[in-house]
């Protein structure tokens, strides 16, 4: 995964997805609005076959349908989110770990990330 803003305007997010063993892009390229104006560290946003979650500015999560090329949902959060992991073989789950001490478990109602909601939450000191 390489974010790339040094080609595209500020206003634009530029995601390719780079075969290291080959050097070559590989799937989707994501181009979208502005979601973070601050870096994105590795663990700022997490990737699945299907989807790419990221952290926004706003404590918002945005996912993204990497086929579609399009947001399909914006999860809230009360702080900021420092850790996102998508479930490779369920990919309608996610784990989110935020500023407010704690660990989120999302699960999609659809299977397809539009209708996402906690499964259950865990604080942690």
């Amino acid at each position: 995964m390489h974010v790339n803003k040094h080609q595209h305007p500020e206003s634009q997010l530029h995601i390719e997805c780079i075969n290291l063993k080959y050097m070559t892009v590989s799937g989707n390229v994501i181009q979208s609005k502005t979601i973070s104006n601050q870096p994105l560290k590795p663990s700022h946003f997490g990737v699945s076959q299907s989807y790419v979650a990221i952290r926004g500015d706003d404590k918002n999560i945005a996912v993204i349908d990497r086929k579609l090329n399009q947001p399909v949902a914006r999860l809230p959060n009360s702080q900021n989110v420092n850790c996102i992991a998508l479930k490779p073989k369920n990919e309608e789950m996610m784990v989110t770990v935020g500023n407010d001490n704690v660990i989120s478990v999302w699960c999609s109602r659809d299977k397809k990330m539009r209708d996402t909601q906690y499964l259950s939450q865990f604080a942690y000191a």
